[in-house]
């Protein structure tokens, strides 16, 4: 599937990634952590992604006026480039953390949206 104009980032629909992770995780990986390390050196440290994340930073630097970024949860992609961004601003760690682990108490409200949404939704 085309990026969308002027995205920086595109993924398919999230039931379709999640069916196709949980697949993966249970064939290649011993356990979550094994996985999520994986994950965020593939968010971090692939060419694609380090090219992804300059692009986002030229765009913060250079726009004019306000950027907004957002992703399904804010913990992943959107919250590390917000934790990067924040520090390199000069924000305090445990302030960027804190703000990071915000995401994640709002997350779970929206998660039980979101399951509920999927048994509303026809397969």
């Amino acid at each position: 599937m085309p990026t969308p104009a002027g995205a920086i980032a595109y993924v398919s629909p999230m039931r379709r990634t999640m069916k196709y992770e949980s697949v993966r995780f249970k064939r290649e990986f011993e356990n979550a952590d094994e996985y999520m390390k994986q994950f965020y050196r593939s968010v971090l440290f692939t060419p694609k992604c380090k090219d992804a994340i300059s692009r986002f930073l030229r765009l913060v630097i250079d726009e004019d006026g306000c950027v907004l970024w957002h992703c399904a949860s804010g913990k992943d992609r959107t919250g590390i480039l917000s934790m990067l961004l924040l520090t390199l601003l000069g924000v305090d760690e445990q302030t960027v953390l804190e703000d990071y682990m915000l995401s994640r108490r709002c997350w779970r409200h929206k998660y039980r949206l979101n399951r509920l949404g999927l048994f509303v939704l026809p397969v």
